[in-house]
């Protein structure tokens, strides 16, 4: 089997989104662009590698909810977790 990683994708442009829900929005790119420029960069460096990303769409909205229910706050942790169990399709 091959190994599957996971990176954030985004829903929209504009706003909100995670920086609105983020505890720690100082560390989310600034804009659309910049986060888009990031994500291209690190699917291209992870395929580089030999590993095998998929964009996972998070809805801002279903991961306040899982974190509200975890008790976490909505930090880079949790958003990677939460990304691995999308992943595995256990939330």
């Amino acid at each position: 089997m091959e190994p599957r990683l996971a990176q954030r994708g985004t829903r929209a442009r504009g706003g909100g989104g995670f920086h609105a829900v983020a505890a720690d929005p100082e560390v989310l790119e600034n804009s659309y662009e910049e986060w888009l420029a990031m994500f291209t960069r690190t699917l291209s460096d992870l395929s580089a590698q030999g590993l095998f990303p998929e964009r996972i769409q998070v809805d801002p909205e279903k991961l306040v909810s899982w974190c509200e229910k975890s008790n976490r706050p909505i930090d880079a942790a949790a958003r990677s977790e939460f990304v691995a169990r999308t992943l595995r399709n256990e939330v």
